[in-house]
């Protein structure tokens, strides 16, 4: 791979590898903390957390169709499109969120037919509990993770997801042992601290978006651009434009000129979107004074 190519991909992919690292150590975080409890501490720990992330995975993977969307509208330069991707997105999220939350409940409820340890039963039961009022922001996180990366920008990612462990593993000090004055509630308060610093990663990351189109004093919109963006082709850049619009302004009549190039421009812009055009989008542009002649 020539370093043309490493530089950017390196750029790309170093805070998404950061940010995937953070989200598995909120994990470990939690076992490290309750692992003073006891062995059924981290198990009920452990289990609970597995039993909600098989629920709540279903409404996370919903949200990856956003990415193609996004990233498609953001290429061609809509950003009122990129906008509804996301507003879908979010009402999407905040729909399958109940689901996710209701289905845990109830699997709460089957817990003693499961023939777990005792000591085990009864810790795992306020934790999956408690942490089914994560899924709400746990699922509107992933829809404004999706919106990002379809954007290109993974920094604000990375940053939710590093500085969320350090809130993760304040709430567990806190909740977990009773410090600063708050009751100990052992597996519990793990459980409130995750929540709590699942809400803290979707604020993060609407602070992001809220700031990525925040309009600037003369009413236009701020959009966060990395190097790769500046470089995308525009559709006025295509070879295509650019063969149709100097065989305008060579063959044309001057009143004609306009509607030509905006037709070689709309030709182009589909066919960035959607690949190759279709034989008969060519043919339909032809230059002025260019006779069409019987086959």
């Amino acid at each position: 791979m020539q370093n043309s190519e490493l530089r950017p991909l390196m750029k790309l992919a170093g805070p998404v590898i950061l940010a995937e690292v953070g989200w598995m150590s909120m994990g470990i975080v939690d076992t490290i903390m309750v692992g003073p409890l006891g062995p059924a501490a981290i198990a009920a720990t452990g289990m609970g957390s597995a039993v909600f992330t098989a629920i709540a995975i279903f409404g996370m993977g919903l949200m990856l169709g956003l990415d193609a969307y996004v990233s498609q509208a953001h290429g061609a330069g809509d950003e009122r499109e990129c906008l509804l991707w996301f507003h879908q997105g979010v009402w999407l999220a905040c729909c399958v969120a109940p689901i996710a939350m209701a289905l845990t409940w109830i699997l709460y409820g089957t817990l003693d037919q499961w023939g777990l340890h005792p000591e085990t039963r009864r810790l795992v039961g306020p934790y999956i509990r408690v942490i089914a009022i994560s899924a709400l922001p746990l699922i509107v996180y992933a829809a404004f993770r999706r919106y990002l990366l379809g954007m290109h920008l993974v920094r604000p990612i990375m940053l939710a997801l590093l500085t969320a462990n350090i809130v993760n593993a304040a709430g567990n000090w806190v909740l977990i042992y009773g410090n600063l004055g708050m009751p100990a509630l052992g597996v519990e308060g793990s459980a409130w601290a995750t929540t709590i610093a699942r809400v803290y990663m979707a604020a993060f990351l609407y602070l992001a978006i809220r700031g990525l189109h925040r309009p600037h004093e003369d009413g236009s919109n701020q959009q966060e651009r990395t190097e790769d963006q500046e470089r995308e082709p525009r559709p006025g850049d295509h070879p295509f434009v650019r063969e149709c619009q100097d065989g305008a302004h060579e063959h044309r009549p001057e009143e004609d000129g306009d509607a030509f190039d905006q037709a070689a421009r709309g030709i182009a812009r589909r066919q960035l979107l959607r690949g190759p055009h279709h034989p008969g989008e060519q043919r339909a542009i032809r230059r002025p004074n260019e006779r069409q002649h019987p086959t």
